[in-house]
């Protein structure tokens, strides 16, 4: 039997990286422990800027650049992306800040608590969940915090 034939009968299609934004931080990390493993390394840490950087980023290489840019950052090179000209300020990064903003704000005001912060903001829990782990947020820091006195 020719099992090159046999390999052939199915076919998965998975939309580009630049189409999957919220697979990043998930994809990224994983690259980054491999790549600590392989390389002996700490973990490095990164900043909600750094992975709403990775996250606005076209990805033509798809999973190979991002794996290669997890690669170098682990190694302490740069991240891999071309940096943005001094003074742009795109539309997109004014918008993912913007969100981050709105997510920390309702974190604090509902003192860590995800689903009172997520009926503020008229999000399913989930969805501020994904929102929360995109932007790298430490929802554990807001815990800490006691709401604002009203």
């Amino acid at each position: 039997m020719n099992c090159g034939f046999a390999c052939a009968v199915v076919s998965i299609e998975l939309p580009p990286l630049r189409q999957r934004a919220d697979d990043i931080p998930e994809l990224f990390a994983h690259f980054v422990r491999a790549a600590c493993a392989r390389y002996g390394k700490p973990e490095p840490a990164w900043t909600s800027e750094d992975m709403m950087r990775w996250q606005l980023h076209d990805w033509p290489g798809n999973v190979r650049e991002l794996k290669n840019v997890a690669e170098r950052f682990t190694l302490g090179l740069d991240d891999g992306l071309p940096q943005p000209p001094a003074g742009a300020d795109s539309l997109a990064s004014r918008m993912v800040r913007a969100e981050l903003g709105y997510i920390e704000e309702a974190l604090r005001s509902a003192g860590g608590q995800v689903i009172r912060a997520a009926e503020q903001l008229g999000l399913p829990r989930k969805t501020l969940y994904d929102k929360i782990t995109r932007h790298g947020i430490d929802q554990n820091a807001f815990r800490q915090m006691s709401p604002p006195k009203e």
